[in-house]
């Protein structure tokens, strides 16, 4: 018994001197090799995460998800093509080009789609050809992501393809043929009725309203004409505004800028114009505001509001002018009416702009 007590003693012993040796710092060869192998693993981590931020994008592939509601209310994302079982999605396409999701309700409707541009090669040509549309972020960092139909890809198909027809790099080439077959493929119904009834049409073009957002371009010159006063616009944005009611109709709401004075300061100011609903395909000259390529006259239209524009701008400030012709008298208290005028007149838009 005395001798296994000893055994233990000293068991315990050497136990305790061998704790107090890993607990002391290392010092010497010994430190010298350790913080070299410390520098080399966090090289190759540093390296691992800087290739994987690279090869976000890479690959020329569209990957499909759908994001859909379980039965305790939970979004889970889903490849398409994978089983209702699958584990939810983290990201398992880092490397492809684009991604879209498709978001369902939970009785399976459709509600909108999501498309994410992760390619470094569309997402160059967008900040070097488009720059910019409303509703889109386009930014050196980050990916841009379209909301709902890609009409940005159809708006700009022409600078797109000739950007990728003018670089020198096939990967250019391959990542926006896979944009634009994506856009052709969403867009096929719409391209289709804007080929037959704008691109074909031989005396009058026009659209159906649901579609009018095609010729629209973002920063297209508008033609609006008002009591028999012609005028352009600049497109900012477009909006189609829906109703579930069978008795108000959609509409579309756009906002543009107008060019204007208040007698001190020349610039833009926000104007919104709607196109009201209506059925079946109208010419575009019909419409109360339309895009200034698509009038009939529009040499004409051009030549007249350029001359106007410049005697705009000649008559900022007070002047005296002798003035023979219709005039408008616009009252708050009673409705306004036109007569003829002939008469030594005083221009001042300072004044105008505050009555």
């Amino acid at each position: 018994m005395a001798l296994a007590r000893t055994l233990q003693t000293r068991a315990r012993q050497a136990g305790e001197r061998k704790a107090k040796q890993r607990r002391q710092p290392l010092r010497g060869r010994a430190a010298l090799l350790l913080k070299e192998e410390l520098d080399k693993a966090s090289a190759n981590l540093a390296c691992l995460d800087s290739k994987e931020a690279d090869t976000e994008g890479r690959d020329c592939e569209l990957h499909v998800y759908e994001k859909r509601i379980d039965s305790r209310g939970d979004d889970i994302t889903l490849r398409v093509g994978a089983k209702a079982d699958y584990e939810r999605v983290v990201d398992k396409s880092h490397t492809a080009a684009l991604v879209l999701f498709r978001h369902y309700t939970r009785n399976r409707e459709l509600t909108k789609t999501t498309l994410e541009v992760r390619s470094p090669y569309i997402k160059e040509a967008f900040q070097a050809v488009i720059k910019s549309y409303p509703g889109i972020k386009i930014s050196a960092s980050g990916r841009i992501v379209i909301q709902g139909d890609p009409r940005v890809l159809f708006h700009f198909q022409q600078e797109i393809k000739q950007y990728a027809e003018e670089s020198c790099d096939p990967e250019v080439s391959r990542h926006w043929r896979l944009c634009l077959q994506y856009r052709s493929r969403t867009l096929a119904t719409e391209i289709g009725a804007y080929e037959m009834t704008v691109t074909q049409a031989t005396i009058d073009p026009g659209l159906e309203h649901r579609n009018l957002w095609m010729a629209y371009k973002p920063g297209a010159v508008l033609y609006w004409k008002v009591e028999g006063i012609e005028s352009l616009e600049r497109l900012q944005s477009m909006s189609l505004f829906e109703s579930s009611d069978e008795v108000a109709k959609d509409y579309w709401w756009l906002s543009t800028v107008q060019l204007r004075s208040d007698g001190n300061h020349l610039g833009y100011v926000e104007h919104q114009v709607v196109i009201p609903h209506y059925d079946g395909c109208k010419a575009f000259s019909q419409l109360n505001i339309f895009p200034l390529e698509y009038h009939l006259e529009k040499d004409r239209v051009r030549e007249k509001l350029l001359a106007r524009g410049k005697k705009y701008l000649s008559l900022l400030g007070i002047h005296h002018q002798f003035y023979d012709g219709v005039a408008k008298l616009c009252s708050s208290f009673q409705p306004s009416y036109r007569f003829a005028e002939t008469y030594n007149i005083s221009v001042s838009a300072s004044t105008h702009f505050r009555y």
